[in-house]
């Protein structure tokens, strides 16, 4: 539970601007997040929890070679 909040966090810090712009890319990383790992889990008949956090920490990797201007 506490890596839905802390994750999408410091995904959204790493590529917005102002808070305002955090607040939306958290919540998009969050949704997309939770509907990814939520399909594939009903794809290979595994529970949602794991692959919900997996899918999530690979979006901040990805965050990670983003770099703001």
């Amino acid at each position: 539970m506490g890596a839905l909040i802390i994750i999408p966090a410091a995904t959204a810090k790493q590529v917005a601007r102002s808070l305002s712009g955090m607040l939306i890319a958290a919540t998009a990383v969050a949704l997309a997040a939770t509907l990814a790992g939520t399909a594939l889990a009903a794809q290979i008949h595994r529970p949602t929890g794991a692959l919900i956090v997996t899918a999530a920490g690979a979006i901040f990797l990805l965050s990670l070679f983003y770099r703001r201007r």
